[in-house]
């Protein structure tokens, strides 16, 4: 779902809880505040490729929210039908990654290095990403030791999960495989932890 002003149309949805919002990523000030700008498409078609990494973000924290609500619900990451603020294209430290913060941010690198073609916006990455930010809400799995291996593999499943409720029996045991680089399947492989970029005992 996207909103309508002065006619033109942003990556906010409104309709579920306190609803959801997708930006591009710009910076972080000395503050420790994000600074993120609008997608923005004039007649809500989003064919634009630069739109294209904002709508698949936001379609797919979507379809996680939906999954959650209809499997458990479960309204949001935090139960509460929280906000929820993701910011794709981010581009600081060189990373290649995803990740969820404790305040209830989800960035989306903008990839395109040595380990990936482009943006980690699938729908398995960001459910990943997702059920960390039900982890901060519930305990909190601390992302080290064996904790850490704890919340990683309940992220991994629920990447999986997710995927299979919205691709049905198209779905596969890998996750990243889209835009992973390389001989291997995936980023992780469910099937075969040993087969993946990220190998797992």
């Amino acid at each position: 779902t996207t909103q309508e002003q002065n006619g033109s149309y942003t990556l906010h949805d409104n309709c579920q809880g306190a609803g959801f919002s997708t930006y591009e990523y710009s910076s972080t000030n000395n503050f420790g505040n994000h600074i993120g700008n609008d997608f923005i498409d004039t007649d809500n078609n989003w064919t634009d490729t630069e739109d294209l990494h904002g709508v698949s973000t936001h379609w797919a924290v979507k379809a996680t929210y939906d999954y959650f609500l209809e499997a458990f619900n479960r309204e949001g990451h935090n139960g509460n039908g929280g906000p929820l603020v993701s910011y794709t294209n981010f581009n600081d430290w060189g990373t290649e990654n995803a990740f969820f913060t404790e305040d209830e941010k989800m960035f989306i690198a903008s990839g395109g290095g040595a380990l990936s073609y482009g943006p980690l916006h699938s729908v398995d990455i960001v459910a990943h990403e997702f059920a960390h930010g039900i982890n901060f809400s519930e305990g909190y799995l601390a992302i080290q030791g064996e904790a850490g291996a704890l919340g990683e593999s309940f992220s991994d499943i629920f990447g999986i999960v997710v995927e299979e409720y919205v691709e049905g029996n198209n779905f596969n045991w890998t996750l990243g495989e889209s835009w992973i680089k390389g001989d291997k399947p995936g980023l992780r492989n469910l099937a075969d932890p040993t087969d993946a970029v990220t190998v797992q005992p």
